[in-house]
């Protein structure tokens, strides 16, 4: 009787353990641009309700840890529309790669002001 309540103990702690680690992972990728293609570096990477994230680098590529499978995760740039993604299992183990859409609200006429400072 010990002998079993001794091995009941050791599974439900090693599936407890198993199921944690199943948790936690790492999602890559690249962020480009909708239009162009092209990469997009410093994009903000977040994930949604945390202070955890990351940055593109120069090659618009990232990497983050994430704790929890079903987290969303949030890409923000100036001047492209914010875009959330919920993380699914195959994130985890597949690249994430996002495209970002310009956001042609931002995008207005600008007035450029400028003085000669040898007239003054």
């Amino acid at each position: 009787m010990r002998y079993s309540l001794q091995l009941l103990i050791i599974c439900l702690l090693s599936g407890m353990l198993s199921a944690a680690a199943a948790q936690t992972g790492t999602v890559e990728g690249t962020v480009t641009d909708g239009e162009s293609g092209e990469s997009l570096p410093g994009v903000n990477i977040t994930i949604e309700g945390t202070t955890t994230g990351t940055t593109t680098n120069m090659s618009g590529e990232y990497s983050i840890t994430v704790n929890d499978p079903g987290a969303k995760l949030v890409f923000s740039y100036v001047g492209y529309q914010t875009q959330s993604i919920s993380l699914t299992e195959a994130h985890f183990e597949d690249a994430l790669d996002v495209s970002l859409s310009p956001d042609v609200a931002l995008m207005d006429e600008m007035v450029v002001v400028g003085r000669d400072s040898a007239q003054s």
